[in-house]
């Protein structure tokens, strides 16, 4: 969810949203930063909760690291 939506939330202010992400601590994930910033609820699968992530091109290949 944006940062922006969250916020616009009635009794959600930004301190409030500050403070509710520092006490979810790992069960919160923040992507992007300032304005781009939104947060996602990790949800715990039977494949587990964590994967690699991949940048891929315009073409959909990936960079040879």
């Amino acid at each position: 969810m944006p940062a922006g939506a969250l916020a616009a939330r009635p009794g959600i202010t930004r301190p409030t949203r500050a403070r509710l992400v520092a006490e979810a601590r790992d069960r919160v994930v923040r992507l992007g930063r300032t304005r781009a910033t939104a947060y996602a609820v990790r949800q715990p699968t039977a494949a587990g909760s964590q994967w690699p992530l991949f940048r891929l091109r315009a073409d959909a290949t990936t960079p040879h690291w």
